[in-house]
């Protein structure tokens, strides 16, 4: 249910993934299992209640997000703080 066998898709794969989703919102460590999924980028089936296609869009626009974001003070050398 958690992953799509070769020739999966269309309709077979959405009700597929939808009874995979309903199963998770039901399960105690569903936020675990989706931190695991995103630390690991494990790249594919459904894990803590998300798709792999809707993984890879968060995954994307966190990259960006980090990309833009002005680095840490606590990586710029030391004489910068004078």
């Amino acid at each position: 249910m958690f992953f799509h066998g070769d020739g999966d898709r269309g309709l077979s794969r959405q009700r597929r993934e939808r009874k995979a989703k309903q199963f998770c919102a039901q399960c105690p460590v569903v936020m675990q299992c989706l931190e695991h999924s995103l630390r690991f980028r494990e790249p594919y089936g459904i894990w803590g209640g998300i798709a792999e296609s809707e993984r890879h869009r968060i995954l994307a626009y966190s990259t960006a997000s980090e990309k833009s974001r002005p680095p840490s003070t606590a990586t710029c050398p030391e004489w910068l703080d004078d």
